[in-house]
């Protein structure tokens, strides 16, 4: 059957649950295995509370999604509190328009309520949530095109009341996108203008876009992101302007169109796993990757708060943090700032560049062809002070105009590149490399450069 021209009202109450079970939650359409187009919600806020085993597809107009989205838009809020407890563990999928797609397409589709995910539970068991402006998660084969979200706020958070008594500290992993959660597919033409906030922590990594949370091997095409985006916690995370990591695909312009970010990315950090930030895409892994004719034209501002006797890695770049990949034809213009405000006796590591932190991942080696940095890099202990006291703590840093540290088994070669921003770092006990250019060039093949230059 096919939907046009609707509307939905009235109210959904659903009382099911126990252990494994799936559900599929739509203000329209649960299940959707055909054509919806010209639909619109307008009137209807979507408040959701599961607590079982399982998992939830949940949306603003659709939960569950293998036909065709065509012209469907969601004005109204969407929220889930999941308050799951003993040893159970669950996975939410939650969209402003869609909660999940696993085929089929949307396209000319828009979503421009809050989207809010909030973990209540009391389990310790891990729990996952994929979380999107229009969609939570979407497979492999599905087109999202000339289709946005904004301009709200997408937010994974946990109870701001507490959990039975108690601050709040399941274990959760958080991948949030200000359109799309989890991504296999490829995005064309689309856009994100929301605000998008990840405070939730786990065993595993969180995932932090402005346009896609994670990005498994599809590629992104003449699409942005323009709302700011930032990470508080202590686990290990991934976070862009416009990726917060991406897989075996590509993000690019076309013709005279760019993919870019222009939000600020904002981090906070307790934790002694490994961060990566970027003003377009926090890490890009795998290969064939491809980065080109692309822009981020945000702030980049990072804040290690690390204590104890722990210590961290933060990798950080104007454009990408790390990459396997090619980048060709893209700048920067990220003014990037490495807070140190901890108070542990270890030695935490930073790499930060103005284009790229660490280029190379796994042992692979990438290129720099035809790109530029033009902000600021600069790495410093807080002014605020740490915990009262003026700030010692033990850094050894990698800090370039360009690229922070290049060589060793991650490489890249760079080609007719510059950067023209100040370079600074005022950090102590550790071992400080500092470059106009890049901090720290490996003497291998893989990390030559030619025809470039620092101002």
């Amino acid at each position: 059957t096919t939907i046009t021209t609707s509307t939905p009202s009235g109210t959904i109450t659903d009382t099911l649950g126990g252990s494994g079970t799936t559900q599929y939650i739509g203000w329209l359409a649960g299940f959707n295995g055909n054509t919806i187009s010209n639909a619109t919600n307008s009137t209807l806020a979507m408040n959701y509370t599961f607590n079982a085993n399982g998992t939830v597809d949940l949306g603003g107009l659709v939960g569950y999604n293998v036909g065709t989205l065509s012209n469907d838009s969601n004005t109204e809020p969407v929220s889930v509190t999941n308050t799951v407890s003993g040893t159970a563990a669950n996975t939410i999928n939650v969209g402003g328009l869609v909660g999940f797609t696993n085929g089929g397409s949307i396209s000319s589709s828009t979503a421009s309520g809050n989207v809010t995910y909030i973990y209540a539970g009391t389990s310790t068991g891990a729990s996952a949530v994929n979380i999107g402006g229009l969609v939570g998660s979407s497979n492999s084969g599905v087109s999202i095109s000339n289709s946005s979200a904004g301009s709200a706020t997408v937010e994974a958070q946990y109870s701001s009341n507490g959990c039975s008594g108690s601050a709040c500290s399941g274990n959760v992993t958080g991948v949030v996108g200000g359109l799309d959660g989890s991504s296999s597919n490829t995005i064309t033409n689309d856009s994100s203008s929301n605000t998008v906030i990840n405070t939730l922590n786990g065993t595993s990594a969180q995932y932090i876009g402005g346009l896609l949370g994670y990005g498994g091997g599809g590629n992104t095409i003449n699409s942005y992101a323009t709302g700011n985006v930032s990470y508080t916690g202590a686990s290990g995370f991934y976070i862009g302007g416009l990726v917060g990591a991406g897989q075996n695909g590509s993000v690019a312009g076309t013709g005279s169109t760019y993919s870019y970010a222009t939000g600020t990315v904002t981090v906070n950090y307790s934790g002694t796993s490994t961060g990566y930030v970027g003003g377009l895409v926090g890490s890009f892994n795998g290969q064939p990757n491809l980065t080109t004719q692309t822009y981020a034209a945000g702030s980049i501002s990072v804040t290690n708060a690390v204590s104890g006797s722990a210590s961290n890695t933060l990798i950080i770049g104007g454009l990408l943090g790390n990459t396997g990949s090619s980048i060709t034809n893209s700048y920067s213009s990220d003014n990037v700032t490495y807070i140190y405000q901890g108070t542990s006796s270890g030695t935490s590591t930073v790499y930060v560049g103005g284009l790229v932190g660490q280029p190379g991942t796994g042992g692979t080696t990438g290129s720099v062809t035809g790109s530029y940095a033009n902000g600021a890099v600069t790495a410093q202990y807080s002014s605020n002070g740490c915990s009262g006291s003026a700030c010692t703590g033990n850094v050894t840093s990698y800090v370039g105009g360009l690229i922070g540290l290049n060589g060793n088994n991650n490489a890249s070669t760079v080609t007719t590149s510059f950067a023209t921003g100040s370079v600074s770092s005022s950090l102590l006990g550790g071992t400080e490399y500092i470059g106009g250019l890049v901090g720290y060039n490996y003497s291998t093949s893989a990390s030559a450069i030619t025809n470039a230059y620092a101002t």
